[in-house]
């Protein structure tokens, strides 16, 4: 009998976080919790168990997209070609801007020492660097270009998450290719 309580809590749990992310993307950070909870089609008591404040649920949320972007990292070094690990992880980047827009910038703005993130975040810089210096090695790369040029390319696609969803998404394209051809040795 205990299952069912735990099962049913767990998929509130996903209603909410899925609810939650939808919500942040649409209307940024000024969602209320009852209107999370709306749309997760639960009650605001519900939503309040699961998550006591709404910096809890956020933080669920981007703890979310923290693991997707491990998960991205990871198989981008393991890539045996530096520079395809490199695209992919820029294009998984854009393709999150797309979709989540206001995920990332919220994430990207905290603080570099926030607890919850700190390491993950302290690992996928070094797995960025690690792909940058990689592909620079193998000839791929401009050998001018650092972390920090790529990281820079990466911030500006975040700039567009207040533009109406097509634009957006035109203009996060445009970034990235402009992107991946200005680092490539060869841009062609």
């Amino acid at each position: 009998m205990t299952r069912a309580p735990r099962l049913d809590r767990e998929h509130n749990r996903l209603r909410l976080t899925t609810a939650a992310a939808r919500a942040l993307r649409q209307d940024g950070l000024g969602v209320s919790m009852r209107a999370i909870a709306r749309e997760a089609g639960l009650g605001i008591a519900t939503a309040y168990r699961h998550f006591p404040t709404k910096n809890d649920l956020i933080e669920a949320v981007l703890a979310e997209q923290v693991a997707a972007c491990t998960r991205a990292m990871q198989l981008a070094v393991a890539e045996p070609d530096p520079w395809t690990g490199l695209t992919k992880v820029l294009a998984w980047f854009a393709e999150v801007q797309i979709e989540h827009p206001g995920l990332l910038r919220v994430l990207l703005d905290s603080p570099a020492g926030d607890v919850p993130f700190a390491q993950a975040r302290q690992a996928h810089g070094e797995a960025l660097h690690r792909l940058v210096a990689t592909a620079r090695a193998a000839g791929r790369l401009r050998p001018d270009v650092t972390t920090d040029d790529v990281r820079v390319g990466m911030m500006a696609m975040t700039a567009f998450s207040g533009r109406p969803d097509a634009q957006a998404e035109a203009a996060v394209r445009a970034l990235h290719r402009i992107l991946v051809r200005g680092i490539a040795a060869d841009p062609s």
